[in-house]
Parts: structure tokens; C-alpha cells; sequence
């Protein structure tokens, strides 16, 4: 996962330097959308007046159609950049991550992701990228979740898990129960 610093710090570089993948970053830690969601997603699956992504169910995990609540900070920046300016027909993802009436490559947010993480590192502003690749977006959105007091049913929901105990699988490894409990604050004494 990335730390608070890693994630200003990569969000910040990305905002200025490749605005297409900042928008696949944010999509995912903030939608929790997959990759191959991404790909698929077209401007008009966006709904900037309700506040959610409607994806097909061709591309989600479970085959469902979904409705994804988005951020109101998301759709103020979706509102912002003008996503609605395009064609609704038009893959929010197309060449070099930008909308287009051709989706991106399989690979192009892992590749894009893995180039942007290496350059921060040869520049020396990020120490260790180890494990942090794209799909960690979605891992710190969990982990951030939890710490913001998010309960689980919300999380499985949002995530769009099939049972709570995926979810808790999932969350398991974000969340340091030991530290949890000795920060238990309550006082009966």
C-alpha cells in the first residue's frame, strides 16, 4: 500500500505530469473499478449529476451489472477536466490513457503506472516502490477506509465483493488488530 506521503506525492506528480493516468489512479482508489473496468468504462457509464459509474456487468468480476457511488470531490474533478465534453460513446481510456473512440492496451495503466514509479524513484523521490503497483490504489482505498471508521458491509458494498467474508479476507492484511486493541481508548477504571 502507499503510505500517506507516497500517495500525496505520486497523486501530485501525476496531476501535473499525465492527468490521464491521475484520473485511472483516482478511478480506482476512489470506485474501486479493476483495470479491465477501466478499460471498458465509456463516458457515458459516468452520471456527474448522480454521482455514479454504471458499469455493464460485460467486464465487472461477478458479471453484475454495477452502480458505483462516486465522491463528490471525484465528480467535482470529473466536472472540472470536462469528461462530458467527449463523445458518450468514446472509452473514457483510449490512446495514451485519454479518451478516444479505441480502448487502451491491456497493459497500459500497469505499464504507464510501473514507468511513472521507477522515474520517481531514479529521481530519488520515492525510496521504495517495491509492491506498489497500480492495483495498490485499490488496496490503500481499504486500508484508508478502515482507518476513516468505514464499516465493513459499506466496504464489501463499495468493493462490490459477493459475500462479507470476502471482504474480510481482503481487509485482513490491512488491518493491525493488535495495535487496535492497545489503542483502545475507553477507561472503566
Amino acid at each position: 500500500m502507499f503510505s500517506p506521503l507516497e500517495r500525496s506525492i505520486v497523486s501530485s506528480f501525476l496531476k501535473e505530469h499525465d492527468k490521464g493516468l491521475f484520473l485511472a489512479v483516482s478511478l480506482c482508489y476512489y470506485c474501486a473499478l479493476r483495470r479491465s473496468e477501466l478499460r471498458q468504462l465509456k463516458i457515458r457509464d459516468i452520471d456527474l449529476n448522480k454521482g455514479v459509474i454504471t458499469l455493464d456487468g460485460v467486464d465487472t468480476k461477478n458479471k453484475d451489472v454495477a452502480r458505483v457511488t462516486m465522491p463528490q470531490h471525484l465528480v467535482n474533478y470529473l466536472t472540472k477536466i470536462r469528461i462530458k465534453k467527449h463523445p458518450s460513446d468514446y472509452y473514457v481510456f483510449g490512446s495514451d490513457l485519454q479518451p478516444d473512440e479505441v480502448q487502451c492496451g491491456v497493459n497500459a495503466f500497469t505499464r504507464k503506472h510501473r514507468h511513472v514509479m521507477h522515474s520517481l524513484q531514479e529521481y530519488k523521490i520515492l525510496q521504495d516502490i517495491d509492491g506498489k503497483t497500480f492495483y495498490s490504489w485499490k488496496d490503500t482505498a481499504a486500508a484508508d477506509m478502515i482507518a476513516a471508521g468505514f464499516n465493513i458491509i459499506t466496504i464489501m458494498k463499495h468493493f462490490r465483493h459477493s459475500d462479507v467474508g470476502t471482504t474480510q479476507r481482503y481487509l485482513e492484511s490491512f488491518t493491525d488488530y493488535i495495535n487496535d486493541v492497545r489503542n483502545f481508548d475507553v477507561n472503566l477504571f
